[in-house]
């Protein structure tokens, strides 16, 4: 990622200094949404960075909770995680078809594929939907965020 840079033990973004990760990963399990709240305003996130900081913020968790009990581990990895990736697709702003055409993959006579764009641990999976020839708005599926 050209414009994210991490340096002793803090994320930067564009120039900005936005947490470090020692207080990032305790933002997590507070469940606090500071961290979004400072992202926001520096720049909305491109696809690349939407995934860079998904996995970049469930690795800190993962790496605290191991440090911490299991109550806590179970409480980051479950209903934390769905939070955060919720949160952090809250904040993506790129509907550009140059952004999502490198994950386009047809294989001959398919009106309908669903192509793998990242994946993390079972704890979230990010995938191109494409219909040939439609569109569709964000819906939801019962038991699903999409």
């Amino acid at each position: 990622m050209g414009n994210v840079s991490r340096r002793n033990s803090v994320i930067r973004f564009f120039g900005h200094t936005l947490v470090s990760d020692q207080l990032l990963c305790r933002l997590l399990l507070n469940k606090s949404y500071l961290y979004f709240n400072i992202f926001i305003l520096v720049k909305t996130l491109s696809l690349s960075e939407l995934i860079y900081f998904i996995d970049l913020s469930l690795t800190k968790c993962n790496q605290l909770s191991d440090q911490l009990d299991a109550s806590s581990t179970s409480s980051c990895s479950n209903e934390y995680s769905r939070s955060l990736i919720i949160s952090l697709l809250k904040h993506y702003a790129s509907y550009h078809p140059k952004d999502w055409h490198k994950y386009e993959y047809w294989n001959g006579s398919e009106t309908y594929i669903k192509n793998l764009i990242a994946h993390h641990s079972n704890r979230f999976t990010l995938m191109l939907v494409c219909w040939k020839g439609c569109s569709s708005p964000i819906h939801n599926h019962a038991g699903s965020d999409c």
